[in-house]
C-alpha cells in the first residue's frame, strides 16, 4: 500500500496481518522509496497525480513496479492505465512549461502522452499537413490559428478520455506482474481458483464432518494445517482449518 507500507515487512496491528515491505518488490530500492516514506509525514498520498506533484524525482522504474503489484489500488481505481505513459516521462521532464513551473509533472506527462499518441489520428494528421502548406499572409495566419485551436481541442478531448478511462489488465497479466516482481501471486490466490470448483463437485465442509461425525470416511482436504503438536506417546496431534472451521 503506497500509504501504509514501509521499507521492511511489518506487523499491521489494525488488520493483524503482515504488511508487505517495499524492499520485497523488485526494482524498488531504498534510495528510490525513502523520499516517498519521508513525504508521507506531510500527509497521505491522495492520487497518482498527487504523488508526481509532491515527489517528481521518484524513479520511473520503481513507479512502474509499484503500480504492477497493486500499491496504488487504494487511491486509484484504474492505476494500470498510467503504465502506458511512462515511456514519455523524460520528455515530460524536459518540457519548457514543466521546467519553468507553469505545469506540474503529472500534467506534463499526460500532455506528452496525449500529443504523441494523437499524432496517429487521421484528423490530427490532416490538420498538421494542412498547416504545413500555409504561408505568412494574414489569411493564412488566421487559418493557422483555427487549426491550432482545433488541435488543442482534440488534445483536451483525448486527455479527458484518458482520465475517464477504465482499464484493468486481465487477471493472468496481474499474476505475471506479481510473479515477476514479488515472486508469488496476490491478486488471485491459486487456492481461490481451486475453491471455486467446489460448486461443481461433491464436497463437504469441515463443519458438516464435525456435525455428522463422519470420522471413519476418507476425504481429500483443501485448506491448511493450523497446528502440529507431538503427544507424549510419540504420535502427532494436527489441527486442520478451512478458514471457517477447525478440526483435529
Amino acid at each position: 500500500d503506497i500509504n501504509k507500507s514501509g521499507l521492511q515487512f511489518e506487523h499491521d496491528k489494525e488488520s493483524n496481518a503482515i504488511r508487505f515491505g517495499f524492499n520485497g518488490i523488485k526494482h524498488v530500492g531504498d534510495s528510490s522509496i525513502e523520499p516517498l516514506v519521508l513525504e508521507r509525514t506531510n500527509g497521505p498520498i491522495e492520487s497518482f497525480s498527487d504523488l508526481l506533484t509532491r515527489i517528481p524525482s521518484l524513479n520511473k522504474t520503481a513507479l512502474e513496479s509499484l503500480i504492477k503489484v497493486g500499491a496504488f489500488n487504494n487511491i486509484e481505481k484504474y492505476p494500470h492505465k498510467y503504465l502506458h505513459t511512462f515511456e514519455y516521462m523524460q520528455k515530460a521532464k524536459n518540457k519548457t512549461d514543466y521546467k519553468s513551473g507553469k505545469i506540474d509533472l503529472y500534467n506534463s506527462l499526460i500532455d506528452s502522452y496525449i500529443k504523441e499518441t494523437s499524432k496517429h489520428m487521421s484528423e490530427v494528421k490532416e490538420l498538421f499537413e494542412k498547416r504545413k502548406g500555409l504561408g505568412t499572409k494574414k489569411a493564412d495566419k488566421e487559418i493557422k490559428t483555427q487549426i491550432d485551436l482545433r488541435i488543442a481541442q482534440i488534445y483536451a478531448e483525448e486527455k479527458n478520455k484518458f482520465e475517464q478511462m477504465e482499464f484493468t489488465p486481465e487477471i493472468q497479466v496481474l499474476k505475471d506482474y506479481e510473479m515477476e516482481l514479488i515472486g508469488f501471486p496476490i491478486s488471485n490466490n491459486p487456492k481461490k481458483e481451486i475453491m471455486e470448483l467446489c460448486d461443481f463437485i461433491d464436497n463437504v465442509s469441515l463443519e458438516e464432518i464435525k456435525e455428522e461425525k463422519q470420522y471413519d470416511e476418507l476425504f481429500y482436504f483443501i485448506g491448511k494445517v493450523k497446528t502440529i503438536r507431538r503427544c507424549k506417546n510419540g504420535s502427532y496431534f494436527v489441527v486442520l482449518t478451512d478458514e471457517k472451521t477447525d478440526i483435529s
